[in-house]
């Protein structure tokens, strides 16, 4: 039977991954392009502090106190632009140590499958009132620039939102699909939140 299961907080949604890694299975976190690659050329990218790292996103734990939780983007030794390391996790590599240390983009994952997969799903794709909208200002992917832009420029929801809303929806078409056994979410924006667990026959928090 497949899992899928909306997670409260990032930290539940890499808990629950870390419990599928215990059994043996093979698991990743993944994300669209909605948060910066700030790490781009950094040789250690792991060992920096929390703030400078791509996610540094707030939360509420159980007792109501905003905490942070933190990651990097897939790390490319050499700032090259072979994903082995995220995908094959090889002997020496951060990933191998930690298959939950790195979060990987629509890029990396492309074609490929694991066990378990974790999806942050953030504020570039959002649910408003009755249909999908895309947001450029929360888009980092340089493949997208001309539709951001042109998107930007738009004074209303036109036809440059329509093919940015189109673009990030493959985007998370690819990362949705990767899991064989389970897709866990974690979502930024409460409405689209709301509006998943309905989707799926859950009970809003």
């Amino acid at each position: 039977m497949f899992d899928v299961r909306i997670e409260d907080t990032p930290v539940a949604l890499e808990q629950t991954l870390r419990k599928k890694a215990a059994g043996g299975r093979t698991v990743r976190l993944l994300a669209s392009y909605a948060r910066e690659w700030k790490t781009k050329g950094a040789a250690r990218p792991h060992a920096l502090p929390a703030t400078q790292q791509d996610f540094y996103e707030p939360y509420l734990d159980e007792l109501g106190a905003q905490q942070y939780w933190n990651k990097v983007w897939n790390f490319i030794p050499q700032n090259g632009s072979d994903y082995t390391w995220f995908i094959q996790a090889p002997l020496g590599s951060p990933m191998h140590s930690d298959p939950l240390c790195e979060v990987g983009c629509p890029y990396a994952v492309r074609g490929f499958d694991f066990d378990h997969i974790g999806v942050l799903w953030f504020s570039d794709l959002v649910w408003r009132g009755s249909g999908w909208s895309s947001d450029p200002a929360h888009v980092y992917d340089t493949g997208l620039d001309r539709s951001v832009s042109a998107a930007r420029r738009e004074l209303q929801l036109g036809p440059a939102h329509d093919r940015l809303r189109a673009a990030l929806s493959q985007a998370y078409r690819i990362l949705l699909t990767r899991g064989m056994s389970g897709c866990h979410i974690w979502l930024e924006d409460k409405g689209t939140r709301d509006h998943l667990r309905a989707c799926l026959g859950m009970t809003s928090n």
